[in-house]
This record gives C-alpha cells, structure tokens and sequence, in this order.
C-alpha cells in the first residue's frame, strides 16, 4: 500500500497605512491555494510463501486364480493389477506378498503362487511401496473349498476259499492333511448300506460265489468318498487244498489250532490333530464283543506309568497330548479267539504310524492267520 501526504498552505494580510485618515482601504492578498505533494514509497520486498506437496501413495490391486474356486492343494497364482503411483510411475514401486497371512512379505515381484492345504478362508496381502516410503496394502480373502478323499482298500487273500478269514484293509487317505479324522464304513453284503462294520480293518468269510464290497470315506469336512471290489471265492482244486491246509497248519503253533477270529472284530479308533509337537488326542475308542479284555500302553517320553498297562483315565491326565515318540499299543483279547492288536507311533508333524495285528487268546502277538 501507498502511502500520500496532503499538505495545504493558506496566507492572508490586512495593511492599514498608519495615521492616515483617508478611508481605509483594503488590499487583499491572492486567494489561499492548495498543494498536493506525493511523498516518496520504498519499495517493499514481498512475502515469501513455500507450499510443499504431499507424496501420493501408490495403488493397486490384484487378481488369482484358477477361476473357479481353488480345492485344497490346488495351486493359486496372484497377480498384480493396476499398480502406480503419482509421483513416481509404476515402474518405481516394490511389491511384496504376505501369502500366509504371518504379517512378513516374503515373497517379491509382480506375481505370485502358492498352495493351501487346508479348506476355508485365507487371507492373502499385498504390499506397494514407492520411493518415498509411502506404502499401501491391500488385503482379499482367498476361500479354499474342501477336496474329497481318497478311499482305496486291500484284500488279503487276494483269491479266497469259501469260509476262509478275509481281511480287508483301508489305505483310505485326506489329502487336507485330516486323515486321522476320517470316518471309515463298510457295505459287506452289497446291498447300498454302509452299516455293516467301521473302523480301517474288518474281517469277514463268505461263501463260494462273488461278492461286491464298498468302503465309504467320510472327512471332517463332510468330503465323501468310496471304493468298491468283486470278491472272488472259489473253492480250491483237491490237490491245491490239501497242500495249503499242510502248509497252515506247519507254519502255526499247537495252541493255535482250531483259534477263530472274534466276531465282530474289534475296531480301534485314534482321532486327533496333528501339531509340530505330535498329536493332540481327541477321540480313542475301542469296539469289541463281550467278554473282551482291553490292555492299553503307552511307551515313551510323557506317559503315566512309561511301558506298563494304563488306563484311559491316566491316558486323559496328559490333556490327551501325545509328543514324538510315544508308541500307544491296543490289545484286544478273549480266550479261545483271536484277537486284536494296534499300535500307533507319534511323530512330529504327520499323522501316526498304525500297525495292525493279532494277538491269541492270551493277549499274546501271532500272526493272524
């Protein structure tokens, strides 16, 4: 702003000639004038004003696949889409992916691909970070839908005679990792129901004739599968019979003669979960026809009582928490059957080892015949 100075000067004088005694006269002087004078501005140095802008964050987003919704183990691919950032271009930002939702990115690039192994939700993020540091996240829930089952099972004769023992064993597996929570029937005389035994072994004799057997898998998940066989049973030719009942009988001991399945077969059932310091127990249950005895025992580090007989109560005392191992061994006996025999090895970070056998009826270990 300009400053201005108004000044005004104004002068008047009356004469009157002294002693003189003529009329008076008035002299007049010129009339008051005005003056307008500019006083001198310096020059003012204006404001300086420094405006800084803030650094935009970078965007993006992303997309995976197989289109339709991935089954566990599938392996999914995530891709980057839309990446950039205002300040400095798409070309400057790192990208990083935290595939299992830990909270570290750990892996880097444009893309990336794994596998889940279980069903559910899964959250996957990715992180855009430019060279100022700005970063953004962005987070999206990746469902992964249950896979089925595998259910399979073995035949053991493979050819059998009419009322001869036969075996039939599980290989059923989950690929989601669930395997000791699989639920495991048996249709045995073909009619569509699986109400006829459970559990991954079963024994059972049939007459000369074939006969269609089905295994029915169900996973924790409701996940069903089942597998299905012709059995075979013929009698053999006179020669072949009487050279397999020699043998039979030379390869078994005395007191074994004449011993016969318990029916129905015991079924032993170990249901848990599987963590890096073993298994935690949730289900062990033992199904046998009266009059069976039922020895439990427990081998290793953490047992009641390590390497002796044990009951469920004591077995439960652990928080039903089995660390790598620990053998638990299941005898199931009677006198004048053959009964069950079941031991479970625990290990670190995998479903446990199950081996299957017999024991007489004495609770002794044989061969089951």
């Amino acid at each position: 702003m300009r400053s201005v100075t108004l000044v005004a000067v104004a002068a008047v004088s009356m004469l009157l000639p002294v002693g003189s005694a003529a009329k008076a006269k008035a002299t007049t002087s010129p009339p008051p004038t005005a003056s307008l004078t500019t006083a001198p501005v310096a020059p003012r140095t204006s404001d300086a004003v420094t405006v800084t802008a803030a650094d935009a964050p970078p965007v993006g987003d992303y997309t995976w696949g197989p289109d339709r919704t991935p089954l566990s183990g599938d392996l999914v691919r995530f891709t980057a889409t839309g990446v950039d950032d205002p300040n400095d271009g798409a070309a400057a930002v790192s990208i990083a992916w935290d595939l299992d939702d830990d909270g570290t990115f750990e892996t880097t690039g444009p893309a990336a691909e794994t596998r889940f192994r279980s069903p559910g939700p899964h959250t996957v993020a990715l992180q855009l970070v430019d060279p100022a540091g700005q970063s953004t996240v962005i987070r999206h829930t990746v469902t992964v839908a249950n896979r089925a089952p595998v259910a399979a099972f073995d035949v053991a004769p493979a050819a059998p005679a009419p009322g001869q023992d036969i075996t039939l064993t599980s290989r059923a597996s989950d690929p989601d990792g669930g395997t000791m929570q699989l639920q495991q029937d048996w249709d045995l005389n073909g009619d569509g129901q699986f109400d006829d035994a459970t559990g991954p072994v079963v024994h059972l004799s049939f007459a000369e004739g074939q006969h269609v057997v089905r295994l029915r898998v169900t996973d924790g998940d409701g996940g069903v599968a089942i597998a299905e066989s012709t059995l075979v049973v013929a009698a053999p030719a006179q020669g072949a019979a009487a050279s397999a009942a020699n043998a039979s009988s030379s390869a078994l001991e005395p007191a074994q003669l004449g011993l016969l399945p318990m029916m129905p077969f015991p079924v032993v059932r170990l249901r848990g979960q599987v963590t890096r310091q073993g298994v935690v127990v949730d289900l062990l249950s033992v199904t046998a026809p009266a009059g069976s005895q039922i020895r439990l025992r427990c081998m290793g580090p953490g047992c009641p009582s390590a390497g002796r007989v044990v009951s469920l109560r004591s077995l439960r005392s652990l928080h039903h928490a089995l660390r790598p191992g620990v053998i638990l061994e299941v005898r199931v006996a009677r006198p004048g059957s053959i009964g069950k025999l079941v031991r479970f090895t625990i290990g670190r970070g995998r479903p446990p080892v199950r081996f299957d056998g017999c024991v007489n009826g004495a609770g002794a270990p044989m061969e089951c015949s």
